[in-house]
């Protein structure tokens, strides 16, 4: 909802001012050592899908890889803590990932058509959906994990 009201006055603006030329403009280089890990990699760049999908799938991998150490350590801690020893805790967590997995594929999917329809873009909108919806499940897991610590 709130980008429908975004778009409204923006068309708005267009109707009454017509349209404007955009000015390419390069943004300030910083030293290579400073530059985002991603801007660094072959092939990745921003404004086509395959340059957005170039940084893109490396970085969800990474935030996976960080997923799955975060399963690993939080299996071990329901193992043993005091409130979740001998209880189903860890076959619910792999359980839940499962499902998770399941969910953010076809949620993803959803959000991808909706979002760019059949078009070039599509990869790269369900990429940026599996990233997002990746990367709060590890957010959940560390909460859970600490709460199990404190």
């Amino acid at each position: 909802m709130r980008a429908a009201t975004l778009v409204v006055p923006f068309f708005l603006l267009i109707g009454i001012a017509g349209p404007t030329p955009v000015l390419a403009q390069s943004a300030p280089q910083a030293p290579l050592e400073q530059t985002p890990k991603a801007a660094q990699r072959t092939g990745c760049q921003t404004g086509t899908p395959a340059g957005e999908l170039a940084c893109l799938e490396p970085d969800l991998r990474e935030v996976e890889q960080s997923l799955e150490r975060q399963l690993q350590r939080l299996d071990r801690l329901l193992r043993k803590a005091e409130r979740s020893k001998g209880t189903r805790a860890p076959a619910r967590l792999a359980a839940s990932q499962a499902a998770f997995y399941d969910y953010r594929s076809q949620f993803c999917k959803l959000e991808g058509v909706a979002l760019a329809g059949v078009s070039e873009w599509l990869d790269v909108r369900i990429k940026e959906c599996e990233m997002r919806l990746t990367k709060d499940r590890l957010e959940s897991l560390r909460d859970i994990e600490a709460y199990l610590e404190s």
